[in-house]
């Protein structure tokens, strides 16, 4: 596979620990997951971050412990280990 591979995220002074689940979209770009720092990076196809939603709680549209992500159409679904709750939240409409 190593010579089909498109792009690297590499830590280097970047601050994040670790990804452990990963959604694309095809023109919105990535979002994975830094679960144990309750938070969702989104990045573009260049695997630059766009955005980063850090609401870290255990109440409806927080995050604790990300443990899944689905993207359908315009909807992220994301699940939560500690809060026991499934999250849909809608994308923004693709520029294009």
């Amino acid at each position: 596979a190593q010579d089909r591979l498109l792009n690297v995220l590499q830590k280097g002074g970047m601050d994040f620990e670790a990804f452990y689940f990963a959604a694309s979209h095809p023109t919105l770009g990535i979002f994975v997951t830094e679960t144990w720092r309750d938070r969702i990076l989104h990045l573009d196809s260049e695997l630059k971050i766009i955005s980063v939603f850090d609401q870290s709680g255990r109440r409806g549209g927080q995050l604790s412990k990300v443990c899944g992500l689905s993207i359908r159409d315009n909807t992220l679904v994301v699940t939560n280990f500690d809060s026991h709750r499934i999250h849909v939240f809608e994308l923004p409409d693709p520029i294009k």
